[in-house]
């Protein structure tokens, strides 16, 4: 019987020629088994698939079982669409390795003026959800960067349109209310696929008893003493 030589790396064996095809159609078994397997993929409920083939858009698929071209044509941007994100401004939520969360303050984004030109350091979060697939995954980069800017921009602007008085205490609805419609107005001009839930304000701490400009610049750090403020119908349950 005529034999076949094949090599394996820097290894030459000879083989039956029987042997030979018989090596042949596993490794075509192989392929087609390893392609099958990429070929198929399943979104769970909630999910929508955005397939990019070679590069451009293709379609929008919703939960199930799909198909899609193998080995690196077709790729699936997997997206929770009704799934409620949140965003939090002025603090981050920790987990330590003991599984216990704890909240760390983010001075950055937590200190602003108001509209008396009070300082205060303010703790908020933003609830989001994706409802339009192919803008959150192609109208911009970083969408979730860019509705970070947004809000807190948005916070900033309004509580520079209110006192200290009314964002500590008697007016924050209209604080909330004026954050959020600069917020949707934005979201609806940029159209990066994101619809507003929810903005809630946590929890507004008074930085000091004097406008920000009768303050010498040393008092302006997150040491400074708080304004004395009746807080006991003021504090948010956070």
């Amino acid at each position: 019987m005529a034999r076949q030589k094949v090599k394996f790396a820097d290894t030459e064996f000879e083989v039956s020629s029987l042997n030979y095809w018989l090596i042949i159609f596993v490794a075509f078994i192989l392929a087609c088994a390893v392609t099958a397997a990429l070929s198929f993929y399943t979104l769970k409920a909630g999910e929508s698939g955005v397939v990019v083939r070679l590069g451009r858009f293709h379609k929008v698929v919703e939960s199930g079982l799909h198909w899609r071209l193998p080995w690196g044509i077709d790729h699936i941007y997997r997206l929770k669409n009704t799934f409620p994100y949140e965003m939090e401004f002025g603090f981050t939520t920790v987990q330590s390795d003991s599984g216990a969360t704890f909240r760390q303050p983010v001075p950055e984004e937590s200190r602003l003026i108001t509209g008396d030109l009070y300082l205060a350091d303010v703790y908020w979060t933003i609830t989001y959800r994706i409802n339009q697939p192919i803008a959150y995954c192609f109208n911009s980069q970083e969408p979730r960067q860019m509705l970070h800017t947004i809000a807190e921009s948005a916070l900033r602007k309004a509580a520079g349109n209110h006192s200290l008085q009314e964002l500590f205490q008697t007016n924050r609805q209209a604080v909330v209310a004026e954050a959020t419609k600069y917020i949707e107005d934005d979201l609806q001009w940029l159209e990066i696929g994101i619809v507003l839930q929810d903005v809630a304000l946590k929890e507004v701490i008074p930085v000091s008893n004097l406008p920000t400009q009768a303050l010498p610049t040393s008092n302006l750090n997150p040491q400074a003493s708080t304004v004395t403020v009746d807080t006991a119908q003021t504090k948010v349950s956070w």
